[in-house]
């Protein structure tokens, strides 16, 4: 059964908004493949601040060890996003019988 929910999950920052309607603009998805894509929105919010929190510790200091540590948690947060969304668009393409 597919669910026409259209509203971005509460909580959702700008780019997990913006992930949330292009994702939903463009494939109609089943309970399950929503909840794959809100958690990919979380993780696109998270990346976000990480690569804010990475401009601010660059701004602030000249050694490198807030930085690094910053990188190291952004890396984790997209490659968390990147198999999220992946998932998801392998059972879309499943169930649609196209290639993926």
């Amino acid at each position: 059964m597919t669910v026409k929910r259209r509203k971005a999950p509460d909580g959702l920052q700008k780019p997990g908004k913006r992930m949330w309607s292009a994702i939903l603009t463009e494939f109609d998805l089943d309970e399950r493949e929503l909840l794959v894509l809100e958690q990919a929105c979380r993780q696109a919010d998270a990346v976000a601040a990480l690569e804010a929190e990475i401009q601010g510790v660059g701004a602030r200091h000249s050694g490198l060890e807030g930085a690094d540590a910053a990188l190291a948690d952004r890396d984790r947060a997209a490659h968390g996003e990147a198999r999220g969304l992946e998932a998801a668009e392998q059972s879309g393409a499943s169930r649609s019988g196209r290639a993926v």
